[in-house]
């Protein structure tokens, strides 16, 4: 079970925790949650957080057609190119392809483009990443302020 907390900055922060079948999407401006239940879809939203922070190659291999396409420098790092297509129909429902850029020699994307279906894409550049640092169970929990405002969103 997979249980962690992403921060997103400006423009548009929020931050997401995740544990379990639970997802929750907390606005700060809005003071606001967005409460999902990922239900049978846990184990691929799990797998689509972790292609990024080092996610073995051999199990890259089993669910994804991979493909080079280059190098490129990102913030100053020779980076590698990578074109991951979901193999299974149900994982293409949601990404038709994910790019990741990998420094050589490191584990860690530093750079990731997911597209969905609809030709929409998120791409997100991390910074500061610190693989497996000790951390107290505390940091990998949501922490809402008070009259936040709950929303049940639904999910499966």
């Amino acid at each position: 079970m997979l249980t962690g907390v992403l921060h997103f900055n400006a423009p548009d922060e929020h931050l997401i925790g995740f544990k379990g079948h639970t997802i929750e999407i907390f606005y700060p401006k809005a003071n606001q949650v967005q409460v999902y239940d990922a239900g049978k879809r846990a184990a691929q939203l799990d797998q689509f957080i972790l292609i990024s922070f080092g996610a073995a190659g051999s199990d890259l291999k089993q669910t994804y057609d991979i493909k080079l396409a280059g190098t490129e420098n990102i913030d100053s790092q020779v980076a590698n190119h990578l074109e991951l297509t979901p193999k299974s129909a149900e994982a293409r429902k949601f990404a038709t392809k994910v790019e990741l850029w990998i420094p050589e020699g490191k584990a860690n994307a530093v750079k990731e483009k997911v597209t969905e279906p609809s030709g929409n894409y998120l791409e997100t550049t991390y910074s500061e990443v610190k693989p497996n640092p000790s951390l107290p169970d505390s940091d990998f929990e949501l922490k809402l302020p008070r009259g936040v405002k709950r929303i049940n969103a639904g999910g499966d």
